[in-house]
């Protein structure tokens, strides 16, 4: 069921793009987003415009869906979303997990808080 995509969408992923420089220290471009002049990091920006996204969804107000086929969309929309970032962050800690063996520093894990206790308790006082 796609739509097209519309200014809602534009400024959606605006904020992504400038969430993404304003939690990345070092970023060159960071000295050019809003952060610098106000408290926002442009989060409530997608936030505000996530429910925006929804009210175009949910059809125009003479015509308003239903509340059981409006509920059971954003359920199927939140287990999805819910399966995304387990997917992302099964392959994230995957990585960190070869990085730790190819490079043979299990502190690695450690660092990222992904490690088991007894396994870095054991590697502190064996080294």
């Amino acid at each position: 069921m796609a739509r097209p995509a519309n200014a809602v969408d534009f400024w959606r992923g605006f904020a992504l793009v400038t969430i993404f420089i304003n939690h990345v220290p070092g970023i060159y471009f960071e000295r050019f987003t809003h952060k610098n002049l106000s408290l926002s990091d442009s989060a409530d920006l997608f936030v505000f415009l996530a429910g925006w996204a929804l009210r175009l969804v949910s059809g125009p107000i003479d015509a308003p869906t239903p509340i059981p086929s409006l509920v059971l969309r954003l359920a199927r929309r939140t287990f999805s979303i819910y399966v995304a970032q387990i997917v992302i962050t099964s392959i994230a800690i995957a990585m960190l997990a070869m990085a730790s063996q190819v490079f043979d520093n299990p502190l690695l894990l450690e660092w990222n808080n992904a490690a088991r206790s007894s396994t870095i308790r054991s590697t502190l006082t064996s080294g």
